[in-house]
């Protein structure tokens, strides 16, 4: 059978479960006990003239369970292996010259293919598992973008410029909105995957691995600041006390990101954004400019391609064409390394958006540092509205170095004028219109986004606004 339950008329039957009724696996028919075995089982039966072959080395034998979750889980994992879903739990724990610090959970209780069940009941599969079977198909976000709202039962794809075709970033959504998901810790979720693995047993290089909100393995503060241990890829099996205290390490609830206590997603940040470089860690390897950042509950967050903070390691052109440019903190330019901006460049912090009108270059050996006068703005600047969302109104404020003609108007998201709010002089310094959400009409517009554009003779910036009604 195929993905949809058709019938698939090749001649092979893709799966056979047993349900072996004994006390126990060796007390019944013996060619059970063939499974997982490098050899085929033939049947004395004849299929249209041809002997039935058993691929026993594709099977598997499983304890039958107690509890009715754990053995639909088992079944139903072991099921969606025939739809070609991979399993992503740790493999390592099977080996039995592996030393106990090499187990880790997986995804752990995150998804049908890594534990499928647990003390919280069945499980869904997870984001990736539904993609690949074509349940779900991802959103790519491929610029900057502010209040995303991650729905459940949703994915996002995000793919640095800086990764290989393979790796990349999911993120989704759990809350207690269906059955499976209605005892797992809400929050949003970063699934960072790389396709040319198959397997989950590399520690510090997975093909499907849950960002753990509280930190990296040998790297969280939890429960120790220094060797962490308290998430999904510190060993799961270290010792019976410890697993018996953090349940394998396959699940707890710092493991999303909620919006309260873990709020952000940077290169700068534990776990970080980077993605997987020649180092054996992932803390040196490809850095990515990536964060998920201003998480809030419900799954609301902002996206940004550009996100820079701490030492320049070489010298470094910020384009016009890359804009915006976000500065998580102070951006430092070391002795002899250049920083050059390029006119039109957009850059933001913290609130602020400074939009460079000539070439600029900031050398570390002549300037270690720059400031900014908060009395006097760099050309112009156009903050973000507030409130935002709004009903009915907002307040969009700017900020002139000089008297200026300036022109500002209001757009919905297919760049049709929707209201003209500015257009004649302004005087210097801090300015601020009122919105009211109607169009040059009078007449009120329905909910959206609409985009803010203020004009002046040195160039241009708009803001997005999102009124609810």
């Amino acid at each position: 059978m195929n993905k949809s339950g058709e019938s698939k008329p090749d001649g092979v039957v893709d799966m056979m479960i047993f349900i072996n009724i004994a006390d126990n696996k060796w007390h019944s028919n013996p060619n059970l006990c063939l499974l997982q075995h490098p050899c085929y089982y033939i049947t004395r039966d004849k299929a249209n003239g041809y002997e039935v072959k058993i691929h026993t080395s594709n099977g598997t034998t499983q304890d039958y369970q107690p509890e009715l979750d754990r053995q639909v889980g088992i079944i139903a994992h072991e099921y969606a292996h025939t739809f070609g879903l991979y399993d992503l739990y740790d493999q390592t724990y099977f080996s039995t010259n592996a030393a106990s610090v090499e187990y880790s959970a997986g995804i752990g209780y995150w998804g049908l293919m890594g534990e499928g069940y647990g003390m919280w009941g069945l499980y869904s599969l997870c984001e990736f598992s539904k993609i690949k079977m074509g349940w779900i198909t991802p959103n790519k976000i491929t610029s900057y973008t502010l209040n995303l709202q991650v729905q459940p039962g949703t994915a996002y794809k995000i793919q640095p410029s800086t990764f290989p075709d393979d790796e990349y970033f999911l993120i989704s959504y759990r809350d207690h909105s269906n059955f499976y998901d209605r005892k797992l810790p809400a929050g949003l979720l970063v699934w960072h995957i790389d396709e040319s693995l198959r397997n989950n047993t590399n520690e510090f290089h997975k093909f499907v691995d849950l960002e753990c909100a509280d930190g990296l393995y040998s790297e969280a503060g939890q429960p120790d600041p220094i060797s962490g241990g308290d998430n999904l890829d510190y060993w799961a099996k270290f010792d019976s006390t410890y697993t018996n205290q953090h349940n394998g390490n396959k699940y707890d609830d710092t493991d999303p990101f909620d919006g309260d206590r873990h709020t952000a997603f940077t290169p700068y940040t534990n776990p970080n954004s980077n993605g997987y470089g020649p180092s054996d860690r992932n803390k040196q390897g490809n850095v990515s400019k990536l964060a998920i950042h201003n998480i809030r509950p419900g799954g609301i967050c902002d996206v940004i391609f550009n996100f820079w903070k701490g030492d320049l390691k070489a010298d470094t052109v910020w384009k016009v064409v890359q804009s915006p440019y976000y500065l998580g903190g102070n951006v430092n330019v070391p002795a002899g390394v250049a920083l050059i901006i390029e006119p039109g460049t957009v850059i933001e912090y913290n609130g602020y958006s400074i939009i460079s009108t000539g070439g600029t270059i900031i050398r570390g050996d002549v300037v270690t540092s720059t400031t900014r006068n908060q009395n006097v703005p760099v050309c112009y600047i156009l903050f973000q509205n507030y409130p935002n969302p709004f009903n009915p109104t907002t307040m969009i404020q700017y900020e002139l170095i000089q008297p200026a003609d300036v022109l500002l108007k209001i757009y919905n998201a297919a760049g049709q004028e929707v209201r003209t709010l500015i257009d004649q002089p302004q005087r210097a310094g801090a300015n601020s219109v009122k919105w009211d959400g109607t169009d040059n009409g009078g007449v009120r517009v329905s909910s959206g986004v609409y985009l803010c554009k203020m004009e002046t003779a040195a160039g241009y910036q708009t803001i997005k606004m999102l009124l609810l009604r």
